[in-house]
């Protein structure tokens, strides 16, 4: 059903407003961050969620980005391929944990990990493309209401779970690595339940083989854009020191407001674009 231009700018406005309003609480935080981390476990932190970004894709299979043409090839049974959608993240997320641990040395030594951050390194990532996987689904209907819902409720979380657990444990990196994997394994419990145990779709070979043949060329692309914003932190990390990486975040993290408008933008061009 086509939607007229009031909709589409009543969801600008409400994608733009309400982003502002998050990367605004994610700033106003920053200066709480960075006086109870060092700069090590600062820069230890956001070398962990550069990895995320990447991993997040190879996980997910970069399935999100077929959901914006399968918004109109399935569209009666759009919510029948969005739980296959999670089906296949799942499976991923199995075979990757089943991987780290028989493979415990290589992945550890690559990302400079222990085994019980890898495993958190595994699900943040897999919770990232089950989130991604239903953003893309709120996004192309226009309902920014939800997405700004889940988006403050992850926020939000991984906030107040991260600053209980950095003054719980000794190890304050490990509070905020915990209170991240915590609050995203969460919001992606909460996806799994209304998509799959709400909506009971059966699995489909048909479904995944369509989504994954839009999806795996676009992997590349993806990637290549992450390590271009994100890889910068962790090749500070590896040439000089973690320090020097949580100096070079902080400054990188003020700077990102400034995408807010572009992105919330671009939520409502796609589904203009791909309905045109």
């Amino acid at each position: 059903m086509k939607k007229n231009i009031n909709t589409y700018i009543r969801a600008g406005i409400g994608y733009t407003i309400g982003n502002i309003i998050l990367k605004g609480i994610n700033f106003i935080t920053i200066p709480i961050f960075t006086r109870i981390l060092s700069t090590a476990d600062y820069g230890k932190y956001n070398s962990f969620i550069a990895y995320e970004s990447i991993l997040f894709i190879i996980i997910g299979l970069g399935i999100h980005t077929s959901i914006k043409n399968a918004k109109f090839d399935y569209e009666d049974r759009f919510n029948d391929y969005l739980t296959n959608c999670v089906y296949l993240v799942l499976i991923s997320t199995a075979v990757s944990l089943l991987l780290i641990n028989i493979f415990k040395p290589l992945f550890s030594k690559l990302f400079s990990l222990n085994r019980f951050e890898l495993i958190c390194l595994i699900i943040c990532s897999a919770s990232g493309a089950i989130m991604n996987i239903y953003t893309t689904k709120v996004s192309m209907e226009l309902q920014y209401k939800k997405y700004l819902l889940i988006s403050f409720f992850n926020s939000i979380s991984n906030i107040t779970i991260s600053i209980f657990l950095i003054y719980l444990l000794s190890d304050n990196y490990l509070g905020r690595v915990l209170g991240t994997t915590i609050s995203s394994f969460l919001t992606a419990a909460y996806i799994i339940y209304s998509l799959i145990i709400k909506h009971k779709a059966n699995f489909e070979y048909d479904y995944i083989k369509y989504g994954v043949k839009i999806s795996i060329p676009i992997i590349p692309h993806g990637i290549s854009q992450i390590v271009l914003s994100q890889f910068d932190r962790v090749m500070i990390q590896r040439l000089i020191n973690s320090s020097y990486a949580g100096i070079y975040s902080f400054t990188y993290n003020i700077a990102i407001i400034f995408q807010v408008i572009a992105t919330s933008i671009n939520s409502v061009w796609e589904p203009w674009f791909f309905e045109k």
